[in-house]
């Protein structure tokens, strides 16, 4: 077998979801035979409903999270196993072989196949209405770019295949370019958008807890939208997440908590939050986060950090010293991890207006923020790059740990060499190469096989 290839569809059996368990029959190569050659309203459903399976998979494991190892990259926090003496090598001091499987790069095919599959049988299905069809087209397209938008933060300049939808006996794929991904990205968007706006008022299966507020057509349209503009942003499109923003859930009267979610239970067969560290063993905040955390009117540090991080006594774990971590941010293993909340939307939008040259419109969703989320006093237009620099402080302490943003974010801005190297012989590295097991199979090998420099 090729490559991609060999990412099958693989057993979904229980999708939890806070306080809800979805029960999904074993999706074995069986029930994959009936979804490509037979398809029913119910194996249809049971396909999508494995396709948020799959979306919680980015984050299997402490040592196999997506969170955990953008976070790391983008010095957001550390991931230092303290019985793997090859964690802080592997990510601190160079980029070790392994690493395209902890980014997710197999879950992201996975998630992507099954999605392929889906497409190409749900048209065959005489029990759904066009209207229905419409809906699991919408949600398969959208969880297809989310997938790819992943990959694109922890890839980026490598690029990554996007026309997989082959046989075994097919060409290998060619690695995409960075703008060709993200191109691919923005169609699947807006294609899914199109399929969403013409699924009527509701799907014909009921999604996760995750999902609660945005499981019909009309409001998982303004989920899909709400990743349009995160996915604008990435590409430097400031007019158009603009536009997006302006169909999403973007909203000042509701909770910034708002969103989507990846869900877990710590229950049967259902699967742990793996992001849930009890005793602060493995996954730790930078030191920075606390000595960079701006003060409150009272004198307290901004809220953000109250919130999200412990402070513990200082501990040496592989040479560094540790004394922060993020427990209060996943306080249980039953703590869902946000896909997308309303909070990033205005920091998204204050952006895109900063971008733009809208100075005030940026600096009225900044002070938004700083005074909502922070509890920080507003602040007056700086002048200059200085707002820009708000805006990132805003990013990274709103976002921290959830989906590898401030890696994203620092790199757009060209601000990766700003970021706290904690020993001398640390670096930071820009995005990551492909993994060995999507190269060996390619003569030649692409550039994006190449590790590349640190900073």
């Amino acid at each position: 077998m090729k490559s991609l290839k060999v990412f099958l569809i693989s057993g979904v059996t229980v999708l939890a979801a806070c306080g809800q368990d979805l029960q999904v029959p074993n999706y074995n190569a069986q029930s994959v035979s009936e979804l490509e050659d037979a398809p029913t309203a119910a194996s249809i459903s049971i396909g999508v409903i494995g396709l948020l399976g799959i979306s919680r998979e980015f984050n299997t494991s402490i040592l196999q999270s997506h969170v955990a190892s953008a976070g790391t990259f983008g010095r957001e926090g550390m991931e230092l196993d303290p019985s793997n003496p090859s964690h802080p090598v592997d990510k601190l001091e160079q980029i070790g072989p392994g690493e395209g499987g902890y980014a997710g790069f197999s879950i992201a095919y996975r998630l992507i196949k099954q999605a392929n599959i889906v497409l190409k049988a749900v048209d065959k299905v005489a029990a759904l209405s066009e209207q229905q069809k419409a809906g699991v087209k919408g949600i398969a397209k959208t969880l297809q770019a989310l997938a790819f938008m992943r990959l694109h933060v922890s890839f980026y300049d490598s690029g990554f295949p996007i026309d997989v939808d082959v046989s075994p006996n097919d060409p290998i794929p060619p690695v995409a370019t960075r703008a060709q991904g993200e191109a691919r990205i923005a169609q699947l968007l807006d294609e899914g958008a199109t399929q969403l706006a013409a699924a009527g008022t509701s799907f014909p299966f009921a999604l996760p807890t995750g999902f609660a507020g945005f499981n019909t057509p009309p409001t998982f349209l303004k989920f899909n939208r709400a990743l349009k503009a995160r996915a604008a942003i990435h590409a430097k499109n400031w007019a158009g997440a603009l536009t997006a923003l302006n169909t999403s859930f973007i909203d000042k009267n509701v909770s910034l908590k708002t969103g989507v979610y990846d869900t877990y239970r710590n229950a049967g067969d259902n699967r742990p939050n793996p992001l849930f560290d009890p005793t602060c063993r493995a996954l730790f905040a930078q030191p920075e986060v606390e000595t960079k955390a701006q003060k409150q009117p009272g004198g307290q540090l901004d809220q953000r950090y109250l919130d999200k991080i412990l402070k513990f006594t200082t501990k040496r774990v592989h040479l560094i010293d540790v004394s922060l971590c993020f427990l209060p941010l996943y306080p249980s293993a039953d703590s869902p991890v946000p896909i997308i909340r309303n909070e990033e939307l205005f920091l998204i939008r204050a952006e895109a207006n900063l971008m733009l040259g809208n100075r005030a419109l940026a600096l009225d969703d900044i002070n938004f923020i700083r005074t909502t989320s922070g509890k920080l006093a507003p602040i007056a237009d700086p002048g200059g790059d200085a707002l820009l620099d708000e805006l990132l402080y805003n990013r990274w302490y709103s976002l921290m740990w959830e989906a590898g943003h401030r890696l994203a974010d620092m790199r757009r801005h060209n601000r990766l060499g700003t970021l706290q190297k904690v020993l001398a012989n640390h670096k930071v590295f820009p995005y990551l190469p492909l993994p060995s097991t999507e190269c060996t199979p390619r003569t030649p090998q692409p550039d994006a096989c190449k590790s590349p420099a640190g900073i």
